[in-house]
């Protein structure tokens, strides 16, 4: 039950760490915390709000804000026994994917499914179109991000 608690809060407060390093390079360190705690937040609750007007497409370029944002997004949407599960199985002598529970082997295959697949469904419709004035190697992370955001959270 602890686990239920604990991970979910420090899963978040490492997403707010991680956001806030890039925020405060635009706002004052009070505001970047605050931005980036309410952030961490919404993407792993999935609730979709931003405190910004534009939502995050500001930061569409930041490469580690999309990143913090599909993974707290991600694991919010796995859900807590998920993330327990895949926390005690990596803290054990004996990691096995057989191991796991059905439950938890169905959330990850059907998210790895999910997202490798929408990514390259997205880049291979949108390559010339929405991601056409962007460097290539900033396409597929963009890619990965709008097909988590749009699975989950609409942020």
């Amino acid at each position: 039950m602890k686990n239920v608690i604990v991970l979910p809060y420090a899963y978040q407060a490492i997403g707010a760490v991680v956001i806030f390093s890039r925020f405060v390079l635009e706002y004052n360190p009070g505001t970047a915390a605050y931005y980036a705690i309410f952030h961490a937040i919404s993407a792993f609750c999935n609730a979709g709000f931003s405190l910004f007007c534009d939502n995050l497409t500001s930061h569409a370029d930041d490469t580690i804000v999309n990143l913090a944002i599909m993974g707290l997004i991600i694991a919010g949407g796995i859900g807590f026994l998920v993330i327990t599960e895949i926390w005690q199985a990596l803290t054990s002598k004996h990691l096995k994917f057989s191991r796991l529970s059905l439950h938890t082997k169905l959330a990850l295959v059907a998210t790895i499914i999910l997202v490798f697949s929408g990514t390259i469904v997205f880049l291979f419709m949108e390559w010339t179109n929405t991601l056409g004035d962007m460097p290539p190697t900033c396409k597929a992370p963009h890619g990965s991000f709008s097909v988590c955001e749009h699975k989950n959270s609409r942020i």
